[in-house]
């Protein structure tokens, strides 16, 4: 009788359910000051979230920047990083599977470009994720100088048009979101927020920042502090936050609408010029006791 056929066993795909971004300083050499780190002194690094643990007996695989990302390139000028990380990320990928390969492991990981969470090769989600990393370093650079100009924005949640005038949307998928260079991971959330910035140093009274053209940003939630700061208008008028629609609302007649141009347009146009004047004061013990809520100091 011919030999029994060995039954072949079926192997499911691990792919990427997340990319991580974190930077770490590194230690500075001997004679450079705090204040004078620069980007090149930090490591960046990509947290490659597993869907469920492989070969190596992990549900991770690290990926870390290298001196040569700051260098130049060919023509003299700076380096893409984003692209940088990128090509890293795949050589990461490529060293993953030899490995496993020498060591005869069957590897089920899906290593291609645009599977899972892993972008695909010409995304601007590697982009996102570079300005992410760029913005942790540059906030931690502004904390080492001693820059404490305006130590606290406030931030006003703002009706969204694009999630049926939400402020908030959540990300109910298996992968990370890149919404307007917000990262947004799995079960986390969007929140659409307007910035409030003192308008003289040192007083807590606080005006829209960015001027007459100050819009929203979206930002995930895991960027934000929700502490509970309570302000008085002490200036201006009232105006009802924009929404979008269609036709012209009676309820919405103090907007003073145009009828040459679109009413997205100008229902957010008119209340950013109408709350550039309006200026907000937060009292210094509800201030305290704010920032005690959210584990903060001055």
């Amino acid at each position: 009788m011919p030999p029994a056929k060995k039954k072949q066993k079926t192997v499911q795909p691990i792919t990427i359910s997340d990319i991580r971004v974190a930077v770490i300083k590194k230690k500075l050499k001997a004679g450079v000051k705090e204040k004078d780190r620069a980007f090149s002194d930090f490591t960046v690094r990509y947290a490659l979230v597993l869907a469920n643990k492989c070969c190596h007996g992990s549900s991770r695989i690290m990926v870390s920047s290298n001196n040569t990302l700051w260098d130049e390139d060919a023509e003299g000028g700076e380096k893409d990083q984003a692209k940088e990380m990128q090509k890293l990320v795949a050589a990461a990928l490529d060293r993953h599977k030899s490995a496993a390969a020498d060591r005869e492991k069957d590897c089920a990981l899906d290593v291609e470009f645009g599977s899972g969470a892993l972008p695909a090769a010409d995304s601007t989600t590697w982009d996102y994720l570079w300005g992410y990393a760029e913005n942790e370093m540059r906030k931690q650079l502004t904390e080492s100088t001693g820059d404490a100009d305006q130590p606290i924005w406030l931030g006003r949640t703002i009706a969204n048009p694009d999630w049926g005038n939400d402020c908030i949307w959540r990300n109910a998928s298996r992968g990370t979101k890149s919404i307007d260079g917000a990262l947004v991971t799995s079960g986390a959330c969007a929140i659409y927020v307007q910035w409030y910035t003192q308008r003289e140093l040192g007083v807590l009274e606080y005006v829209v920042e960015g001027g007459a053209n100050a819009k929203p940003i979206i930002s995930s939630n895991k960027d934000l502090i929700d502490a509970g700061f309570e302000m008085t208008q002490v200036y201006g008028s009232s105006v009802r936050v924009p929404r979008r629609r269609t036709v012209r609302s009676n309820q919405m007649s103090d907007f003073e609408y145009s009828g040459t141009r679109s009413s997205l347009q100008t229902s957010e146009g008119d209340w950013y010029r109408r709350e550039y004047g309006n200026m907000y004061r937060l009292d210094v013990q509800l201030r305290d006791r704010a920032m005690d809520r959210a584990g903060l100091q001055m």
